[in-house]
């Protein structure tokens, strides 16, 4: 019996869901390099996955530490913060999901326990790549 289906390589069809800072980022690099979207993610898996452990790991505690800076001096000092590291704050503010409220009695307020609220290092993380595309990628 013949084969009436032709075996050549399909390409896969994925769905990735990204936030629109996100892929408005993804299209202007993508553009630059003069590629389509498809084409420079693709390039971005290929480095990720042929690069070493140790580069990764090291991109990923640096990421780390930036995160609980940028947590420790928003969260204490944020008029420190100037140019797009504010502006970077001022869209942390807009998203309550970043911030732990601390719960307090009445007595431990009266008693001096600090109630301000602390950017969420571990919450942030979660949302850095979206929050830094729409700060640094697309503005």
């Amino acid at each position: 019996m013949q084969n009436l289906i032709e075996r050549r390589q399909q390409p896969v069809r994925t769905v990735v869901h990204l936030s629109p800072a996100v892929t408005s980022a993804a299209l202007v690099e993508a553009q630059r390099h003069q590629q389509g979207v498809g084409e420079w993610i693709e390039g971005l898996v290929v480095q990720a996955t042929v690069a070493g452990e140790g580069e990764l790991a090291e991109r990923r505690l640096g990421e780390l530490m930036t995160v609980e800076l940028f947590a420790h001096i928003a969260s204490n000092c944020p008029g420190a913060l100037v140019g797009r590291w504010r502006l970077l704050f001022d869209r942390c503010n807009l998203d309550p999901d970043l911030w732990h409220y601390p719960q307090l009695t009445l007595d431990e307020v009266e008693a001096g326990e600090d109630c301000q609220p602390v950017l969420d290092a571990a919450a942030l993380l979660r949302r850095w790549s979206a929050l830094v595309a729409s700060v640094w990628l697309v503005s």
